[in-house]
């Protein structure tokens, strides 16, 4: 059973303000809510929507996660009614307590600290930097003998790591006074902090015991090395020589030379003891070796608890760190990649990553890859088309020998292209002009009351209507379809966004924003919401500089993203795309190959066409319990 407790604390000079609440709207569920802010009268606006969006839920038992995630997009919605000024400061903490399951979402600087059975420190929140909105939810299972802190603030900067972790062994009781006593005269800022401990206070602490074996072999292991540098050094030897000459000192003459000598000794000794701890102390070598012990002891203990997702995302990187470090150091190169190699191997258990090798598929499309350079391939009434920069291959059935190759016209080159719903191609080049495949040619799309196309970065299309990016990056440009060709341009978002990395469409418009968050727009000018990402892996980012593609289509029930050589899959919380408001991480394929990876086409659930540098290739597969089975 989990205890719960918490404390309130404003300090009198504070100028912010500070609402803390633990709610039970259901039997089996208990919501946590800290809010903190400048402006009382923004505070007290948000305390009351969260506060109300809590109670108003039905709290479905089987569905909490849903009802957490409608909480925080109302939230995001809620909070688009306010000037960005009077929100940009305001800090807020969201979590849901189900059993041992904890659901938590932070925004800025509010915090969530899980302390281990073997007494570590990790941070749980998900820190977004001057953000305004939910984002990110993380969530795992709260082990047995452990502590979770949630607070206003970064906690740990406030009490120390040695005081929360001391308090973590006191029971409800005097937790609660000597937390009390002690944030009243450490902390110069208000301070909400709720305690969920998951203890049996009543038997010995389990966490002391480990943590003092802990400390013990640390300074076995310290002495050991003391003991070995001692006696590598010229002194010790030096001065066993001299003990080992020393004659009879029955002789009061040599007595006396050897107090003289003795003297010598005790200051030689006592100079090489003093030098020898500040080389075990400071030593450079002797510290990559306690950083090698440390990292492996972080990845022997979370192999064990690779099924907490969040609490692993943490550890390992922690790991991840100091290994990387070793290796930019030249220092036990060996050992370091063996540790860098088994997190290899876990992060694909915990993430359900498949490797996929390359090298021992078959290419799709027989072609000569010197004649074509492909860039992209999909399917069009059973029969593929192949893009390349120069050139395409059309109506391509399997099995023919003979391909016809199609050049642009006036050696264009292809830049971006896409395949509507309806079958329709358009092809982007790089001089930004539009073009469409017809027949066995490719001709020219015209714009009106245009001189010509806008400067765009990509081109998207669905429901007969043209999306461009612009190079700008920060605006889209719609084109509706005509008589004559398309309309003139305009601008969808009613704001500028700044640094779009890529769009796709099923409906709504999906935007895919270079710091790796996905905002959605949905039709009106300012309606942009931002996607939440659910159990989403440690690693996840968008790196602009690889080749990427990103689909979303209404016929299929999974969103597929490549980046690099990375295909990432994930599920969107709803099948209507008017009701999508987060997607959950489901699986990642990792692409072997000496090849370049450019694109990927998915025309079903269960079949993604890869496009490298030279070949074709089509991954088939199907997903069985959860997990992805290749065929």
């Amino acid at each position: 059973m989990i205890q719960i407790n918490s404390f309130h604390y404003n300090h009198p000079s504070n100028t912010r303000f500070t609402r803390s609440h633990t709610l039970t709207p259901h039997d089996a569920v208990t919501v946590f809510c800290i809010i903190d802010g400048s402006n009382e009268w923004t505070v007290s606006i948000i305390e009351d929507h969260l506060l109300e969006s809590i109670s108003s839920v039905e709290w479905n038992i089987r569905e909490t996660d849903k009802d957490f995630w409608y909480i925080t997009e109302h939230y995001n919605n809620f909070v688009t009614s306010f000037e960005k000024e009077d929100v940009t400061d305001v800090r807020i903490l969201l979590g849901m307590l189900q059993g041992d399951n904890l659901i938590l979402s932070t925004i800025w600087g509010t915090s969530g600290l899980f302390i281990e059975t073997n007494g570590d420190l990790i941070d749980i929140s998900v820190h977004e930097n001057k953000s305004y909105e939910f984002h990110s939810i993380t969530n795992g299972k709260i082990p047995e003998w452990s502590t979770v802190y949630l607070a206003n603030d970064s906690i740990e900067n406030i009490l120390g790591w040695d005081v929360l972790e001391e308090l973590s062994h006191l029971s409800p009781e005097a937790w609660n006074e000597t937390s009390k006593r002690i944030i009243e005269r450490e902390a110069t800022n208000n301070v909400h902090i709720i305690r969920l401990s998951r203890r049996d206070y009543d038997l010995p602490g389990i966490s002391f015991h480990i943590e003092k074996r802990k400390q013990s072999a640390i300074i076995q292991e310290k002495w050991v090395l003391f003991l070995e540098y001692l006696r590598s050094k010229k002194m010790w030897e030096k001065t066993k020589g001299m003990i080992e000459k020393l004659p009879n000192l029955e002789n009061k003459k040599y007595l006396y030379h050897f107090l003289s000598v003795g003297v010598v000794i005790l200051f030689a000794l006592a100079y090489t003891l003093i030098s020898s701890v500040l080389v075990i102390l400071n030593n450079g070598t002797s510290d990559n070796k306690n950083l090698l012990i440390q990292a492996k002891t972080l990845i022997d203990e979370w192999e064990k608890l690779a099924g907490n997702p969040w609490a692993f995302n943490v550890k390992i990187g922690e790991a991840e760190k100091i290994l990387f470090s070793l290796r930019k150091e030249q220092q036990h190169i060996l050992d370091t990649q063996e540790l860098l190699g088994r997190i290899a191997v876990m992060k694909k258990q915990v993430y359900d990553i498949q490797e996929i090798d390359m090298s021992n598929l078959k290419t799709a499309i027989p072609f000569d890859p010197n004649a074509i350079n492909p860039i992209w391939v999909f399917e069009k009434d059973k029969k593929y088309v192949v893009i390349g920069e120069k050139w395409a291959i059309l109506d391509y059935v399997t099995g023919d020998k003979t391909i016809k190759v199609v050049p642009y016209p006036s050696n264009e080159i292809a830049k971006s292209f896409d395949i509507g719903e309806d079958g329709s191609i358009y092809i982007l080049t790089a001089e930004n002009h539009v073009l469409s495949p017809k027949r066995d040619d490719f001709s020219r799309i015209n714009v009106t009351w245009q001189n010509s196309w806008e400067d765009a970065l990509s081109i998207k299309t669905f429901n007969g209507n043209i999306y461009l990016l612009e190079s700008s990056k920060n605006q889209v440009q719609r084109h509706k379809p005509g008589i004559n060709g398309f309309s003139q341009k305009s601008g969808l978002l009613g704001k500028a966004q700044p640094w779009i990395f890529d769009i796709s469409i099923d409906g709504g418009v999906y935007l895919y924003m270079e710091d790796g968050k996905i905002l959605r727009y949905l039709g009106n000018k300012d309606d942009i919401k931002s996607i939440t990402l659910n159990k989403i892996p440690w690693e996840w980012n968008l790196n602009s500089s690889l080749s990427s593609i990103f689909i979303t289509r209404s016929y299929l029930s999974y969103s597929y993203i490549l980046n690099g050589n990375r295909i990432w899959i994930f599920q969107p919380n709803s099948k209507r795309f008017q009701d999508v408001t987060s997607w959950e991480y489901k699986w990642q394929f990792e692409l072997k190959s000496e090849e370049t990876i450019k694109h990927i086409y998915v025309p079903r659930d269960g079949t993604i066409f890869v496009t490298t540098s030279k070949w074709i290739y089509d991954l088939k597969f199907e997903f069985v319990d959860g997990k992805i089975i290749f065929k």
